[in-house]
């Protein structure tokens, strides 16, 4: 014990210590920000699903094999206008069998979102439109879709086919004043032609 404390009591120890105690963080703040903007950005919007409104032709007809619309705008608990998009909006068709129908959500990034389906069978289609898990008003909706030879012809189209098959049309040719009136007819209009059917008139003058 003796010679382990001589040992001790020889030996030289520093007067000043060799280290210090300090242990410091330096945050890079700007390498932070960019980390952060660059995982994303937060999302919200004021879109509420009992003044929000589904429009468009796909809610009341649809043809099968020929792709349906329906335009969905978003409003806040005041009914005013959502300009933002990217709501949780969900949409889903459940076609005649049961079966789920294709359907898609385009997001136009402005509060209106596009709604398109496909039905692939005739028959009556319940679409559901979802907004943060709530029905919209109206939702479900119901639509018959039908074959696209049931598909009743639009006035234009009718339209267009008469004068395809050359209809008829009454008329009578109007001279100047002052002259002599000497026939009346029929005016046939077949696709591309005009035909005047003339017959004797007793004498007279235009009035």
């Amino acid at each position: 014990m003796g010679e382990r404390l001589s040992e001790l009591a020889a030996r030289a120890f520093p007067e000043h210590p060799h280290e210090n105690a300090q242990l410091d963080l330096a945050v890079e703040t700007d390498a932070v920000r960019r980390s952060i903007l660059n995982l994303g950005a937060l999302v919200t919007t004021s879109a509420t699903a009992h003044e929000t409104v589904a429009t468009g032709e796909g809610l009341r007809h649809a043809v099968v094999g020929q792709p349906a619309s329906l335009s969905v705008t978003t409003k806040d608990k005041d009914g005013e206008l959502v300009r933002s998009g990217g709501a949780c909006l969900r949409f889903q068709v459940t076609g005649p069998d049961g079966g789920a129908a294709e359907a898609e959500v385009q997001d136009n990034r402005n509060g209106t979102y596009e709604l398109l389906y496909t039905p692939r069978a005739e028959g009556d289609f319940q679409l559901s439109v979802l907004l943060y898990g709530q029905p919209l008003r109206g939702s479900p909706f119901r639509v018959r879709a039908v074959k696209p030879s049931d598909v009743p012809p639009s006035p234009d189209d009718a339209k267009r086919r008469r004068q395809e098959e050359g209809e008829p049309h009454r008329g009578r040719a109007h001279l100047p004043r002052g002259k002599p009136w000497p026939r009346e007819g029929r005016v046939h209009q077949p696709a591309g032609h005009l035909h005047l059917q003339q017959r004797p008139h007793r004498g007279g003058r235009q009035q």
